[in-house]
């Protein structure tokens, strides 16, 4: 789902000495890791790429929580992956491409950063913008995202549209009965 982009991003980054003491925490399992991990030895990344395995619960919210932010650089047409709505929760800014729904859930530029997807320059000179941000201007973003997730993920919001949708459905239906 595009992690050979991110790590061929952190390659870039690493070439490049923009990286200093930074390292790229992976988490998830899956088929690709074996493939994954041979491709960071073979780029000698080892120390600066770190794959967690699975992680869930409490584990996975301190990892976010040590994070500067978080990347996820899907190329598939995700709709709403779940860890972009834990990293605006934990006000952590996210790098997420622009394929699929997932670019719904950032307001560019204010809770994180949109890449083309499947462009790993893209991804590296997001990467760059982020790690070149203040804490302070990172912190502000995670803020921004919090309260984005949330007026998202809102009860009250979310049962008013359905019942807008279904209405309209029931007023469409009656319309054609006549």
């Amino acid at each position: 789902k595009g992690l050979l982009n991110l790590i061929q991003a952190v390659r870039i980054l690493a070439q490049k000495n923009i990286l200093d003491n930074n390292q790229l925490f992976i988490v998830g399992k899956g088929p690709q890791e074996e493939r994954l991990k041979k491709e960071t030895k073979k780029l000698q990344l080892e120390n600066t790429i770190k794959f967690l395995g699975f992680q869930q619960g409490q584990a996975l919210k301190e990892i976010i929580l040590r994070a500067k932010f978080v990347v996820l650089p899907s190329i598939w047409y995700d709709n709403s992956p779940l860890i972009i709505s834990e990293a605006g929760l934990l006000q952590r800014p996210v790098i997420i491409s622009d394929s699929g729904g997932t670019k719904e859930l950032v307001r560019e530029g204010e809770s994180g950063l949109l890449f083309k997807a499947g462009d790993t320059g893209d991804l590296a000179e997001k990467i760059t913008t982020l790690l070149n941000f203040s804490s302070e201007k990172r912190k502000k973003m995670g803020e921004i995202g919090q309260k984005n997730i949330i007026a998202l993920n809102n009860e009250e919001k979310y049962y008013q549209t359905l019942m807008s949708i279904y209405q309209e459905l029931i007023r469409k239906y009656a319309n054609t009965r006549h």
